[in-house]
């Protein structure tokens, strides 16, 4: 349960679009301005024209809310909801909606309608609503007194007591009354010991609070007790606000005192212009600074621009704004602030741009075209580098290291562009839609105050005199991010990445090997938790824990990449740069970069293990990529380009998938020296290829890819959870949580596909479970298909205890001839598979058919929501299959109730893959399937036939032999039924497998595989002639089936 905290509460506005409804853009944006700079946001209040909203309005708000703190990462900090109503019942409803959204305490008015029936007989029915709301919130309740919008009703201290006595929920109160003497009196007696044994509070952790209702008089308030201020002001200018309440808690010293009174001063006068505004004119404060809806919803009225300008332009408010401007960053540790991963299109900011590192000397400095491509410059002798030399071309050293380019806000003459590329083609940014700022671009204000940008370049003292170094809030965009974020007063730390270190790679060091962890926690580090190299080109980075002797520490070697210079096998400079000019022979830059852009639409929403930091802002700077990625990410992009106009030409000769298939493993193998994050995103989008030969599976190369996918995250420390890592920027950690499960998923299910044993165990990795708040930063805009990794992950944890309970060497042997045993530890398994059927959201339910929107059905949208329900239906399938074996046994003749049910359970899994199968579509068959999903179909066929091998009655021979043995063959008279029931799916999965092949699905290869593994079974069994309806059929599939392997071998 998160605390109720002392400090500055900032009762939010609603803001709204033309038309009324919520945009609730602003909204997170606002809400994530005011939490940065200290102060807990409260929903739904007098100031969030709580009257005005609907309950969904108020339940998306408390939604958007947290969404917006989990994004800075204030995980901690508390949401304050609304919950009063003119009804007790509507009241407790509004608290019980509010704590299901995500709410962590509601505060309640009392109802003012019926003002006078409530203040009868010494206002028992006040009590009484107080009361009944407070037991049944499933929250804790804040009182609320506010004179002035609850029709006079004004609650004196000692109901207030009484309520507190009668409502252990109730855990403080907000006095807008101005009155003192009534916090005194409330606190005098609520904090007494005696009064606290007598009436214990439901959460002990939370002490209760008595807060100001205005902030004009927070300083003599904080002397009888008060616990803090919910105030407007804040909303234009929290840092004053948040200062304030600091110089409060240091009345002792003498200066601070003076600090105090001098601020109190400034923020009571702008206080006092504050209160006489109202909504309307905090709304056009804060669309004048932050370009937010200024229209409150009627029929309350917007501010007239004439009075609206007297109010920018009051003496009182200028001074709170100067005030605001020179006080330093907030850092409230109790929430986590680490802000590193809040987009630029969310808060306003002011821009600063510090120059890049100079460089000491030429031979320390790459030269002008190794810098550009960002490769190591290789000259053992001086200039020439041998690149330039192999290329021909000048070693010169003439331009200086130039800052790292951020992408812009929109302009008006790319506003077009970007739009276009959300709703057509992906022209413009590859992303869709660019960050945009809203507001005055020449607004200076507390808003923009505190983001500082940071060059990575810099080195450490640089970075630390820099005016911006205490700055806690950061530029997003920027992939290259170390910024300092305060864990303590005396030590900052400074934020830097693990995947981008000029000249240098990372690399993880494990409990055992050369290196001893325990002999490198004994050097001494620096302020950063980096040690002083003892070795040249060797340091090591502490992460996670207070040192290098922390237990929960891991230990990160930084290796100069000129120690990898006569590194063998390796990739040389001809091979890499002739691989780069063959890339820009297939495809231009600029085709490249669409190309991005339909990966980023049709792939990243299922796939999403890329980052917007690693793509750079234009496409002439594509080449600054490592190849492995950009290839891998162009390739996989290929099957869309119908979707993008500006692609158009490559229709007529589109360029070879296997071309850049190749480019991408010649750039991985260049990278496995010092592989990275873009080595291990190559590997996972180069198993998304499409297959080389349609009908076979696939070879062993898969397998070995994987395992190189696995090394190389071990080696990159990816199975280490990076949750504590402050130091690293929150976008880098929360890629590697995706990419770690995105791997860890994809080596299940290839693991299944190619009956290996899996490669990754339980105990050898302590990532935290991959969340909806992981999927931040990605290529693609937000959309509801970002759960789709989330839900595989959890039924790929299914799919992996299947494979450990049933079938390993060691369960093989117990599972696969005892029945009851295999049934008995299938019942967890079940319930488990049940569940997350039951749990998957509606926007990733399999709809075949005609359920798909109108858009889906006219290929306006593509659904790649396909694969997860496949991979359901195999993962149900693998847990029947491991039920299936005792019953091929000969005991099995004796059949019982067990075995009738699981061949039933074998029916109904068959007839839910062909019902799938048929109600397929085009818009899903040319949708993004994961590389997995071909052997699913295969692995699906097959399950068929080995059903009907189980069920189908014996033939004359076979017959005869078990009634020698004494066996009575009892499946004939038993599941004569479902045989013939088998046989029809059969014959409609072939149906439907035989038309799909013809179109999208055959181009991917998807059902081919499936369709030849099951013909070529039927063909060998005795089988064939009940399940084709003649001879003529047979034939004319094998004929089809060996002109298209003829066919295929020809392309090859």
């Amino acid at each position: 349960m998160r605390s109720l905290p002392a400090g500055i509460y900032t009762p939010l506005p609603c803001f709204f679009k033309d038309d009324e409804d919520l945009d609730l853009e602003a909204f997170k944006k606002h809400v994530q301005f005011i939490a940065g700079a200290g102060t807990v946001p409260v929903i739904s209040g007098s100031m969030g024209e709580a009257v005005h909203l609907s309950h969904t309005e108020r339940i998306q708000l408390i939604k958007a809310a947290r969404s917006a703190l989990d994004e800075i990462q204030l995980t901690a900090m508390p949401i304050v909801a609304g919950a009063g109503a003119n009804s007790t019942r509507e009241s407790i409803e509004l608290a019980q909606e509010a704590a299901q959204a995500g709410a962590d305490f509601v505060m309640v008015i009392p109802p003012g309608y019926y003002a006078g029936a409530l203040l009868a007989n010494d206002s028992a029915a006040i009590k009484q609503f107080f009361v009944d709301i407070a037991e049944a919130s499933p929250v804790p309740v804040i009182l609320y007194n506010f004179p002035a919008v609850s029709n006079g009703i004004d609650i004196n201290s000692d109901l207030i007591v009484e309520v507190v006595k009668c409502s252990p929920n109730v855990c403080g109160v907000k006095l807008t009354c101005a009155n003192v003497g009534k916090l005194t009196r409330i606190m005098a007696q609520i904090n007494h010991a005696q009064f606290q044994a007598a009436y214990p509070r439901k959460h002990p952790i939370i002490p209760f609070r008595a807060i100001d209702g205005f902030i004009d008089f927070l300083l003599p308030s904080i002397s009888v007790g008060s616990s803090g201020a919910i105030s407007g002001l804040p909303n234009i200018a929290p840092k004053a606000c948040v200062r304030l309440w600091e110089l409060c808690q240091s009345l002792d010293d003498p200066n601070q005192y003076q600090e105090a009174q001098k601020l109190q001063n400034t923020v009571a006068l702008a206080d006092g212009l504050a209160l006489k505004i109202g909504i309307a004119g905090m709304k056009k404060l804060l669309n004048r600074h932050f370009g937010y809806g200024d229209k409150p919803r009627r029929p309350l009225l917007p501010m007239a621009d004439d009075k609206a300008q007297a109010v920018f332009e009051d003496p009182f408010l200028t001074a709170l704004l100067e005030a605001s401007r020179g006080s330093p960053p907030v850092v409230r540790r109790d929430f986590l602030l680490i802000s590193n991963n809040i987009n630029n299109n969310k808060m306003p900011r002011e821009t600063a741009a510090p120059k890049g590192r100079i460089y000491k000397s030429r031979k320390t400095r790459p030269c002008d075209a190794c810098r550009r491509r960002k490769v190591a410059c290789d000259m053992p002798a001086g200039p020439p580098c041998r690149r330039c030399m192999h290329m021909d071309k000048a070693c010169t050293f003439d331009e200086g290291p130039s800052q790292r380019k951020r992408r812009a806000p929109n302009t008006n003459a790319n506003t077009h562009a970007h739009s276009s590329a959300h709703s057509n083609s992906d022209e413009g940014s590859p992303f869709g839609v660019f960050p945009e700022r809203v507001g005055d671009g020449d607004d200076t204000d507390d808003a923009c105050h505190y983001l500082s940008i940071f060059d990575p370049t810099r080195n450490t003292s640089e970075q630390t005199n820099s005016s911006f170094a205490n700055g806690i809030l950061l530029d997003p965009m920027s992939p290259l991010q170390t910024t300092a974020i305060a864990t303590n007063h005396a030590h900052p730390t400074h934020q830097a990445s693990l995947e981008f270190i000029p000249d240098a790679f990372s690399f993880y060091i494990g409990p055992t090997g050369v290196s001893d962890i325990h002999l490198l926690s004994q050097q001494q580090y620096d302020e950063q938790n980096i040690s002083r190299p003892k070795v040249r080109g060797l340091k090591y980075r502490v992460l996670g824990g207070e040192n290098a002797t922390d237990c929960h520490s891991t230990i990160f070697g930084i290796t100069d990449r000129s120690l990898l210079d006569k590194a063998e096998p390796k990739v040389d400079y001809q091979t890499n740069e002739s691989a780069w000019s063959e890339l820009w022979q297939i495809l231009d830059p600029v085709g490249a970069w669409h190309l991005i852009g339909l990966y980023s639409r049709f792939v990243d929403p299922y796939f999403p293990i890329v980052s917007r930091h690693q793509i750079p802002n234009t496409p002439d700077l594509l080449s600054n990529m490592s190849l492995g990625l950009l290839t891998a990410m162009c390739a996989t992009a290929l099957p869309f380009i119908m979707y993008n106009k500006a692609l158009y030409t490559l229709l007529l000769r589109p360029p070879s998938s296997q071309d850049l298939y190749r480019l991408a493993w010649l750039g991985i193998t260049a990278e496995l020296h010092a592989p990275s994050l873009t080595t291990l995103q190559a590997c996972l989008i180069l198993q998304q290829r499409l297959p080389t030969n349609l009908y076979l599976s696939d070879t062993a190369f898969t397998w070995t890819l994987m395992s190189t996918a696995v090394a190389t995250a071990q080696t990159i420390g990816l199975h280490r959870d990076p949750s504590a890592w402050l130091s690293v920027p929150m976008w880098e950690r929360q890629l590697r949580r995706r990419l770690w499960w995105a791997l860890w998923a994809m080596e299940k299910w290839i693991a299944l596909a190619r009956g290996m044993p899996s490669h990754l165990h339980d105990d050898d990795s302590d990532v935290a479970p991959i969340s909806i708040a992981d999927i931040k930063n990605t290529l693609s805009v937000d959309c509801d298909n970002y759960a789709h990794l989330c839900h595989l992950v959890m039924l790929t944890g299914i799919l992996s205890d299947i494979q450990h309970t049933y079938y390993t060497v060691r369960a093989i042997s117990r599972t696969s001839s005892d029945l009851q045993y295999a049934l008995e530890a299938a019942r967890p398994l079940r319930a488990r598979l049940k569940e997350w059927r039951d749990h998957v959201p509606d926007a990733l339910r399999f709809r075949g058919g005609g359920s798909q929107s109108q858009s889906s059905q006219y290929g306006e949208n593509l659904d790649g929501n396909g694969a997860l329900h496949l991979s359901y239906i195999v993962v149900h399938m693998t847990l029947v299959r491991a039920l299936l074996r005792p019953l091929n046994t000969d005991q099995a003749g004796a059949i019982n109730d067990g075995a009738k049910a699981v061949v039933r359970g074998a029916l109904l899994c068959v007839k839910e893959f062909v019902e799938f199968i048929e109600t397929l579509t085009e818009t899903q068959w040319n949708a993004f399937w994961h590389s997995w999903s071909r052997p699913n179909f295969a692995i699906a066929g097959s399950f068929m036939v080995h059903v009907l091998h189980i069920i189908a009655p014996p033939d004359a021979a076979r017959q005869a032999e078990l009634e020698a043995a004494g066996i009575s063959p009892l499946w004939t008279t038993t599941l004569d039924d479902d045989y013939r029931d088998l046989l029809v799916w059969i014959r409609r999965w072939r149906r439907a497998n035989r038309v799909s092949a013809n179109g999208a699905a055959g181009v991917k290869g998807l059902t081919n595989l499936g369709l030849m593994k099951v013909e070529t079974q039927l063909e060998s069994s005795r089988f064939e002639s009940d399940t084709s309806t003649n001879n003529n059929k047979k034939n004319s599939t094998k004929k089809n089936l060996e002109k298209c392997m003829r066919l295929e071998a020809h392309r090859l």
